[in-house]
């Protein structure tokens, strides 16, 4: 059986490098910049948050933090898969948002305009399942593995 400490041991490994083939894909393609749009950004982070805090309070902010989080229990590890969802679900609002935006400002029928306003519009989509990989599943996962020690 595997001990606590080199299944920590690997939960981080695989974080970083889950994190680190993002960013090498990243600096593989383009420039950096290309990926930052604070707008988009905050549409995920802020969106998803406002949503999660709707529905679970101030805990959905404790989650953030694990030593506070273990004090909410299981609630921590519902809340923790929620979250995950609900960084998704704005993101999608947020792509929606962008192509409404593109539809508007004639950006679809634009092919010198198309391609940028398009990169912002998924942003919002990179940036949630990002978040939902590289945060909320395996802070899911951890509370999951110390919620379930006898």
């Amino acid at each position: 059986m595997v001990g606590k400490e080199e299944t920590e041991r690997m939960r981080w490994s695989g974080i970083i490098v889950a994190w680190l083939i993002v960013l090498g894909a990243i600096r593989y393609g383009s420039e950096f910049l290309v990926f930052v749009d604070l707008p988009s950004l905050l549409m995920t982070v802020v969106g998803g948050h406002a949503a999660a805090a709707a529905v679970y309070g101030a805990d959905a902010f404790r989650v953030v933090v694990p030593s506070q989080g273990l004090e909410l229990g299981a609630r921590a590890l519902r809340i923790t898969k929620s979250i995950g969802h609900f960084y998704v679900l704005a993101g999608w609002v947020g792509a929606l948002i962008g192509a409404v935006h593109m539809g508007n400002a004639g950006d679809v029928l634009n092919r010198t305009n198309f391609g940028p306003s398009f990169a912002v519009c998924v942003l919002t989509l990179f940036y949630a399942y990002l978040m939902q990989l590289g945060l909320w599943a395996p802070l899911a996962a951890h509370y999951e593995d110390v919620l379930s020690e006898p």
